[in-house]
């Protein structure tokens, strides 16, 4: 190994110390005073009013979730394969009376359709707001165990939703688990909107109608045990 002015440098020791040699030169250097070119007339020193207000803007939710959209949903990968793209939730809860045997489901969906998770379970005697937030909580857990972060949540309760826009369910006996909601949608990017249950999909309507079912069997079980 030889230095820019030919001295060879055999042992480790005289590497070593070539190198220190070296770099404490080239810092050294950098740190002089150099004549940078004039740029001042490519760059414009002032800003309209216009573009400043555009940058201090906060960016609406429907910006973000396009620029976050246009991410590949395969890009930089976790342990679990997701990327950044976006996933959609959809619940329902149904209650065979106010309260009666009641059942929730649920599916999740990539930005391409695809599905990734389904559920659906019988959860015991409830009102229809309790099935549709479980519904709701138990999607929204499924999404957190699958490590997605980005949601756009699609429901046909018009009373979630309005809990969702205001915070708050004002229901006492339902506080804790709208507390639980409240916490995992506030861990995610999430989005809420309305849809009318004819507007779902025949894979939704397959799930919901595998609650129904299971609903109906519990109400048949319940009134033999009542029969006894």
């Amino acid at each position: 190994m030889r230095t820019q002015d030919g001295v060879e440098l055999n042992s480790p020791e005289e590497i070593h110390n070539g190198a220190i040699e070296y770099f404490a030169d080239f810092l050294k250097n950098t740190n002089q005073s150099r004549v940078l070119p004039d740029l001042s007339d490519l760059i414009s020193p002032v800003i309209n009013v216009e573009d400043c207000t555009c940058l201090c803007r906060t960016p609406s939710l429907d910006e973000v979730k396009e620029a976050l959209s246009s991410i590949p949903i395969n890009s930089s990968p976790g342990s679990d394969g997701f990327g950044a793209g976006w996933f959609k939730l959809n619940t329902d809860g149904s209650s065979l009376g106010n309260p009666r045997p009641s059942g929730v489901g649920g599916i999740i969906r990539n930005n391409q359709g695809h599905l990734v998770h389904a559920f659906n379970s019988y959860i015991g005697f409830g009102s229809n707001n309790r099935v549709e937030l479980l519904a709701l909580l138990r999607g929204l857990k499924a999404c957190k165990n699958l490590g997605i972060i980005f949601v756009e949540i699609e429901l046909d309760s018009q009373v979630v939703i309005s809990w969702w826009n205001r915070r708050r369910c004002g229901i006492w006996y339902l506080e804790d688990f709208w507390e639980d909601t409240l916490a995992l949608m506030d861990s995610m990017v999430c989005t809420v909107r309305h849809v009318y249950r004819e507007a779902l999909d025949s894979d939704d309507q397959k799930h919901a109608s595998s609650t129904q079912q299971q609903h109906k069997a519990a109400q048949l079980r319940s009134k033999q045990m009542d029969k006894s």
